[in-house]
C-alpha cells in the first residue's frame, strides 16, 4: 500500500537558494514539455510520451548550462507530471490540460525527485539529493520503502511529502450489511445529507474570509513595488492556505467518521463543481 507522509522542513539560507533555483529549473522543463506536446499534437496529430519528451529535452539542455544545477530526476518527474496531466484531462478527471506556468501564478512552488532519499527520525533530519541534510519536524514514523519525495514551498514555509510503500498486503474490510448502509446526498444548503436524516455542515470560515477580503481591498491601493504590497500579499496567501487546510482536514475527518460508522456507502454521480 502506498501512503504519503508530510513533514515541515527547515532549510538553511543556502539550501533555500538552491531550492529556488530547482523550482525555476523544473518550471522551465515543465513548460518545455507542455509546448512540445502541444506542437506535436498540432503539427503531427500525435501525443508524446514521457520518454519522448525527455529525449527532446536532452537536446535542449546542451544549450542551457544553468539547468544542470537541478536534480536530473526532478526534471524527469516534470515530464511524468505533464503526461499524467494530459491523461487526466482526456479521462475528464481534470477540467483543463497542463498549461505553461509563470513564476508567481500559483500560491506554491514544488518539485518531485527520487534517488538517495533518507529519513533519520531520531535526529529529525532528512536527506535530499544535492540539497543534503535538512532539519525536519518528523512527528510521524513510517516503515517501508520510500518511492519519491515532493518538496513544496508555500506561504507558511517548506514541506516534504514522502510517498512510501508501507508493504501492507491486505486491508481489513467490514462485513457488508444493508442494515448498516447509508446514502449520501451532496447539496447546496447542507454540505452532506445522510439517508438517516443527519445533516453535515462545512466548518465556518467566514471570519477568515472577511479578513481575506479586507486584505485584498487593501492590496488594490498599494504600490506593487512597495514592501507593504509584498507584506499584504503574503498575509493573503497565508489566510488562503489556512482556509484550505481547515476544509481539507474537515473532509478527511468526516470521511473517516462515515467509513468507521457504516459498512456500505452509496453516493450519487453529480458534477459538484457546477453547483
Amino acid at each position: 500500500m502506498i501512503r504519503a507522509y508530510k513533514y515541515r522542513i527547515y532549510p538553511t539560507d543556502e539550501q533555500k537558494a538552491y531550492l529556488a533555483k530547482a523550482f525555476g529549473c523544473v518550471r522551465y522543463a515543465f513548460n518545455f514539455y507542455v509546448r512540445e506536446h502541444e506542437r506535436a499534437w498540432k503539427e503531427e496529430k500525435k501525443t508524446l510520451g514521457a520518454y519522448d519528451l525527455l529525449n527532446l529535452f536532452r537536446v535542449e539542455k546542451k544549450e542551457l548550462p544553468w539547468i544542470k544545477e537541478a536534480d536530473s530526476q526532478s526534471l524527469a518527474w516534470a515530464a511524468l507530471n505533464v503526461k499524467k496531466g494530459y491523461k487526466s484531462f482526456w479521462e475528464k478527471i481534470n477540467s483543463r490540460p497542463p498549461h505553461v506556468r509563470k513564476k508567481g501564478d500559483r500560491p506554491y512552488q514544488s518539485y518531485t525527485t527520487g534517488g538517495s532519499l533518507k529519513v533519520y527520525f531520531k535526529q529529525n533530519l532528512i536527506h535530499i539529493p544535492i540539497v543534503g541534510y535538512i532539519r525536519a519536524r518528523l512527528h510521524r514514523r513510517f516503515y517501508g520503502q520510500i518511492k519519491h519525495v515532493t518538496i513544496k514551498q508555500c506561504a507558511s514555509g517548506y514541506y516534504a511529502s514522502f510517498c512510501v510503500d508501507v508493504r501492507e498486503n491486505s486491508v481489513s474490510m467490514k462485513p457488508f450489511s444493508l442494515d448498516n448502509a447509508v446514502g449520501i446526498d451532496v447539496g447546496v444548503h447542507h454540505f452532506l445529507t445522510l439517508s438517516d436524516g443527519t445533516h453535515i455542515e462545512m466548518p465556518d470560515v467566514s471570519r477568515l474570509q472577511h479578513r481575506k477580503a479586507f486584505l485584498q481591498r487593501r492590496l488594490k491601493h498599494q504600490q506593487p513595488t512597495s514592501k507593504g504590497y509584498e507584506k499584504t500579499k503574503l498575509q493573503i496567501a497565508k489566510l488562503s492556505e489556512r482556509i484550505s487546510n481547515i476544509r481539507r482536514d474537515f473532509h478527511h475527518q468526516t470521511a473517516a467518521e462515515i467509513c468507521k460508522k457504516y459498512s456500505a456507502i452509496c453516493m450519487e454521480t453529480i458534477h459538484v463543481a457546477g453547483m
